[in-house]
């Protein structure tokens, strides 16, 4: 786990994913440091602009989010901007289908090998 501060205003990118086509969900939480303020922002994420572009989704910031990453989204990024002075904590992401592919790549290896001899 990381905790990021984000100071009220400021557009930071808490997620950067370049390369890795498997899909994951990665999930934070966000706490404004002072206790009696009300927690409000945005956060942005943005897909791969490579081969299938699509526009930036822009969704609420909230004491837990989640967001996607698709198999696609090669270059990928999450942006947070509070409008209050917060405390993030960032969890690892985990892999949705890592399964699928490896019982994917494992047939293919075992086709080759059958191809071969």
């Amino acid at each position: 786990m990381r905790t990021i501060d984000i100071k009220a205003g400021d557009r930071m990118c808490i997620i950067s994913q370049f390369s890795n086509s498997l899909s994951q969900t990665y999930k934070f939480s966000a706490s404004p440091k002072d206790e009696g303020t009300a927690l409000s922002g945005k956060v942005e994420v943005k897909g791969s602009n490579f081969l299938f572009p699509k526009p930036p989704i822009v969704q609420e910031l909230q004491s837990e989010n989640e967001v996607a990453k698709r198999m696609w989204d090669t270059i990928y990024t999450v942006y947070v901007t509070p409008d209050v002075d917060i405390r993030l904590t960032l969890q690892s992401g985990n892999s949705n289908a890592l399964w699928v592919y490896l019982i994917i790549i494992l047939i293919i290896v075992a086709v080759a090998s059958a191809l071969m001899f």
